[in-house]
């Protein structure tokens, strides 16, 4: 019976079995493919009904953050109005546009070498409103807690974040993810919200740095921005 198709039974004993290592080695192997899928169906289904990732890491006896950054790649259901085939054309809004040169300011004002998901973090704070504004208060987010706690953007073996366009990587990656929340959602602008869900969407960088340290999941507002009518 090839591995593919044998019961997860069959698998752990020959997994286990003494009479073959090179046998046992090849069932150890199959049976870690089969359970990596089933753990990201689970964990696709958990967001499906709703869990947060501080409740999928529970589950797995990891960090939330070590959670995110494995399962990222598997999106919750995310409301579509309309197809991204139907969107001619995404506008950047003003709202948007102010935020991105405030949070230049923010990385200047803090001596930082490029714009970070924290300085974005920061700029959304003050210029926070409607859904944003409301979920950010209900998280017991305000400016002064943010800024005494404020992470800079730290990278694993580099001295300095990558950077271009005086954007560090996940920075940019949050822009680039506006855009796509934007779309998905069937909306034809790029405001504030689309910023911070991008944003949320981030597991790395200041940002999720910062939000950790304030004690603050991610997933409680996103679930508030991303609810709003």
């Amino acid at each position: 019976m090839p591995d593919e198709l044998s019961p997860l039974s069959e698998l752990c004993r020959r997994a286990t079995s003494d009479d073959s290592a090179h046998d046992a080695l090849s069932a150890v192997t199959a049976l870690r493919e089969r359970l990596d899928g089933l753990e990201r169906e689970h964990v696709a289904a958990m967001l499906d009904e709703g869990a947060t990732w501080a409740q999928i890491a529970g589950a797995l006896g990891i960090s939330r953050q070590a959670a995110h950054r494995r399962f990222r790649a598997v999106r919750r259901a995310r409301p579509r109005r309309k197809t991204s085939a139907q969107v001619d054309r995404v506008l950047v809004t003003g709202e948007a546009r102010g935020t991105v040169q405030l949070a230049r300011e923010e990385a200047a004002a803090l001596g930082a070498d490029a714009v970070g998901t924290e300085h974005l973090l920061l700029a959304l704070i003050r210029t926070a409103r409607g859904p944003v504004a409301r979920a950010m208060g209900r998280a017991g987010i305000d400016d002064r807690r943010l800024r005494t706690m404020l992470q800079p953007t730290l990278v694993r073996g580099a001295e300095k974040p990558a950077a271009r366009g005086g954007l560090t990587r996940h920075a940019r990656e949050v822009l680039e993810g506006s855009l796509r929340e934007a779309v998905e959602r069937g909306e034809g602008y790029i405001a504030a919200d689309h910023l911070l869900l991008a944003l949320l969407r981030n597991p790395s960088g200041g940002a999720a740095q910062t939000l950790d340290a304030l004690g603050v999941d991610p997933d409680v507002i996103f679930s508030a921005v991303a609810a709003r009518p």
